[in-house]
């Protein structure tokens, strides 16, 4: 079945290739032939690399092949921006972001067979547990329940080993947090348009990981990371692990959260409340609650780019 999905995926790819090599020969349709060539690759690249990974177990090798796959990819897909010949430019991220969120899906489809959901669904709570109205862990099956639907896409994130993390479902890229005292240390916080003049502001001017595109996450965008089958904090392990004091975001991944939340668990989002202009949207991670918060007082950030 996976070699008929890898082979569905490169098909793909060549009949779109073969409708554009057959259209007017314009720079802009060239362009186009080569960003297709360059995502089919890496999707079948992908593919081929959590194949073999499922057959013989390697979690160093297939680092090594994704990371491999990424940069074939950039160097594919950026080479005809280069050459003016795109009338659309810049894309790459979000080109990326889709291929490897849709590869991830076939993948958990083929191996764990996951069927709950469709192929690039909207990212899952992450919640796989039951409760009934009294509070007791129960069977899911057949209550309906989110645990028992698991309705969208299975959580999915890659370190990128460079102070980010990727979404694999949405594409979005994600600023890691530290505790170290520097821009991304996890108890920093700002009033609401600090974060986006000092916080985001800063990351930009330093280039962070390669990028000055980073911006305050909108409301779905920061509720999209949370993971509600666990608490303190409501995050997938990408985001929390091994932060300890003194810790920078190439040797571990923080959320700052507490059981009192005001504002050790707040993170800003760029959403303002409607009908209540000096409020904006915030989400406490420490059990997951989304609320509206004063901009004026102080809570947490975390910067991302890119997305579908």
């Amino acid at each position: 079945m996976a070699n008929r999905l890898v082979l569905g995926l490169a098909v793909a790819v060549f009949v779109a290739t073969a409708s554009l090599v057959h259209a007017a020969a314009d720079e802009d349709l060239k362009c186009k032939e080569a960003k297709v060539k360059a995502a089919g690759l890496k999707a079948f690249t992908l593919m081929k690399a959590f194949g073999t990974n499922n057959k013989k177990p390697n979690s160093v090798k297939l680092g090594t092949d994704i990371s491999k796959a990424q940069s074939k990819f950039t160097k594919l897909f950026t080479t005809p921006e280069a050459k003016a010949w795109c009338d659309t430019t810049g894309d790459a991220s979000t080109v990326e972001g889709a291929v490897d969120g849709c590869v991830n899906q076939l993948v958990t489809l083929i191996i764990d067979g996951v069927v709950s959901g469709v192929v690039c669904d909207f990212p899952a709570t992450g919640q796989t547990s039951c409760w009934d109205s009294t509070g007791a862990v129960v069977s899911c099956a057949g209550t309906g329940h989110d645990g028992d639907i698991k309705a969208g896409a299975q959580l999915a994130y890659m370190d990128n080993a460079d102070g980010t993390i990727s979404d694999l479902n949405t594409g979005l890229m994600w600023e890691k947090k530290s505790d170290d005292g520097t821009i991304h240390d996890k108890d920093t916080v700002y009033t609401w348009d600090d974060a986006f003049i000092l916080h985001v502001a800063g990351l930009n001017g330093a280039n962070f990981a390669g990028y000055d595109d980073w911006r305050v996450p909108n409301y779905k965008e920061l509720v999209s990371i949370l993971n509600l089958e666990v608490q303190n904090p409501a995050v997938d392990v990408a985001f929390n692990s091994g932060c300890v004091p003194g810790c920078g975001v190439s040797t571990c991944s923080c959320t700052a959260w507490s059981v009192n939340p005001d504002p050790l668990s707040y993170y800003w989002s760029s959403t303002t409340r409607a009908g209540v202009g000096n409020n904006a949207w915030v989400v406490n991670f420490a059990p997951g609650d989304p609320s509206g918060r004063t901009k004026t007082l102080t809570s947490h950030v975390r910067a991302v780019r890119g997305g579908l």
